[in-house]
């Protein structure tokens, strides 16, 4: 089995692919869509198997891993995501004490060796949509309460009138958008 360790983190992934014979060979990419092409490049070019026959671990790392495993799964590669707490126990398993990037990736590439672990797939696009706007309604209310509350002190206060005008375009503005994205998580939510 064709089985790469990505450690994913914002800027850069390091990746591990250990070969049959125990030997690795690593490489280190830009976490950008170019850094994404140039590890299924690199990935392809040192396997020698289709990139159907190639497998992906990597820890679920906040957002920094999602566009990469959309990115692999859509290219037609298998893509496990972990959990980083296993992936951690299984390499103090291993007596590995030391952690790097670089090492963490050949732990991930060994744990998917080893665990085979479930395959992911991403959500239906409409799902992902949906769940975005509802994230993004969540950060609008909150920051439409903040503005709400500041208008009420400073209307306590001696406020000039330039701030107040100012925190009643922003209550307006964000009250526009609540609505604005309400309207279009109800339509998306009649679609999924």
């Amino acid at each position: 089995m064709n089985v790469i360790g990505i450690d994913v983190s914002k800027a850069k992934l390091d990746c591990a692919w250990l070969k049959e014979d125990e030997k690795r060979k690593t490489k280190v990419v830009s976490n950008t869509f170019d850094g994404w092409k140039e590890l299924v490049e690199w990935s392809l070019k040192n396997t020698g198997v289709a990139i159907e026959q190639l497998y992906f671990v990597m820890e679920a790392t906040g957002i920094y891993h999602q566009r990469l495993a959309t990115y692999l799964f859509d290219a037609g590669a298998n893509v496990s995501i972990v959990n980083p707490a296993q992936v951690k126990f299984y390499g103090q398993s291993l007596g590995v004490r030391t952690k790097n990037d670089k090492k963490d990736s050949v732990v991930l590439a060994r744990f998917g060796l080893k665990a085979n672990p479930k395959l992911w797939q991403p959500e239906a696009l409409e799902v992902r949509e949906l769940k975005a706007l509802v994230t993004r309604l969540e950060g609008i209310e909150k920051d439409l309460q903040r503005e709400k509350n500041r208008q009420e002190k400073a209307l306590c206060g001696e406020t000039p009138q330039a701030v107040l005008d100012s925190i009643a375009q922003m209550i307006a503005l964000f009250e526009t958008e609540k609505k604005k994205k309400k309207k279009k998580k109800k339509k998306k939510k009649s679609l999924a």
